[in-house]
């Protein structure tokens, strides 16, 4: 469940959270506070998630389209608050990949780097690399 004091400084392992509570303090209470709260968590995963690998930068762009048709209306704030629900648990997912192929963070990004040559780089990370 996300307490108020959650936010960017805090880490929250996305398998704790039950989303059923989660949905249904969503239903009873602001449903646009819940959304921004669970937002910001998603962020915060997200951008450690993609600073240890960077072929997740997949994850960044969709979560950016999310935001994006909301900020647009093209969503109401059911429709972005059951869109962050699933993304957290493709986040999830995505986080226990390491643990499932059994290698460390690092092993993990170079395994991604040589199975998807297809990832985009900037010149500056070419560079770095």
């Amino acid at each position: 469940m996300l307490s108020p004091g959650y936010g960017t400084k805090h880490l929250v392992d996305l398998s704790k959270i039950d989303f059923k509570k989660l949905k249904e303090r969503f239903k009873k209470s602001r449903k646009r506070i819940i959304a921004e709260r669970l937002r910001g968590i998603l962020n915060s995963k997200l951008k450690r998630l993609v600073r240890l690998n960077r072929t997740r930068i997949h994850f960044f762009e969709k979560f950016q389209q999310m935001i994006d048709a909301y900020n647009s209306g093209s969503h109401n704030v059911e429709t972005f608050f059951d869109n962050l629900i699933n993304f957290a648990k493709e986040l999830d997912k995505e986080k226990k990949r390491v643990i499932a192929e059994r290698l460390s963070e690092e092993e993990l990004a170079v395994f991604d780097l040589l199975t998807k040559p297809d990832l985009k780089l900037s010149r500056k990370e070419k560079d770095a690399n």
